[in-house]
């Protein structure tokens, strides 16, 4: 009895809360284009159906979605978008029009040996003696930093999977992802560096 209505559960809430998101955002839509191109340019009349509004919204979002992507495009925007995400930690690691300057997908041993977490590796950090350290961001609610040395290659594992598709992973709190996790092949053969499937 339990199993079948737990069965019911995980197959019945995911359809209806994407339901329930969908028609915010259908909803959102209608009113967006209502307030600023039905209703100004009388394109539909008082006795419109609904469902050709919708289909009218949806279309228009599109093409403003299309427009908006030509727009990012443009190196006059990445130039403004890349010093913008320079500043802000989320945006750089979603977002880099240079495959080089994109947060890299890593595994690193954090706070004890033994205990992995995954997060980004974001770039080195110098100290004034020498010394030289990744600096890597993880997910803890609101985010943080670890500084790891950069000769302590045994502390961190670098991933080849792509930053969205960990990012998915993260935040569907680890149910949902790739199949493997990738390891760099700059990564030494010779440390203990397994990849690590999820379970």
């Amino acid at each position: 009895m339990r199993q079948k209505i737990w069965s019911g559960c995980k197959f019945a809430v995911p359809l209806a809360i994407l339901f329930y998101v969908f028609t915010l955002l259908l909803n959102l839509m209608e009113r967006f284009w209502s307030k600023l191109l039905f209703v100004h340019f009388k394109i539909f009349g008082a006795n419109a159906p609904d469902w050709l509004i919708s289909f009218f919204s949806i279309v228009a979002t599109l093409i403003l979605l299309f427009l908006v992507g030509c727009l990012v495009e443009t190196n006059r925007f990445k130039w403004i978008f890349r010093y913008v995400a320079g500043k802000i930690t989320i945006l750089h690691l979603i977002w880099s029009d240079k495959e080089e300057d994109a947060a890299v997908p890593v595994l690193f041993q954090h706070p004890i040996e033994g205990e992995w977490k995954i997060g980004y590796l974001l770039g080195t950090q110098k100290l004034d003696d020498g010394r030289e350290f990744y600096r890597v961001y993880f997910f803890t609610g609101i985010g943080d930093h670890e500084l790891i040395e950069k000769n302590r290659t045994d502390l961190m594992i670098k991933l080849s999977n792509p930053p969205q598709e960990i990012g998915k992973l993260i935040a569907s709190l680890m149910i949902h992802g790739p199949e493997e996790l990738k390891i760099l092949k700059e990564n030494k053969p010779g440390d203990p560096k397994k990849p690590v499937k999820e379970k």
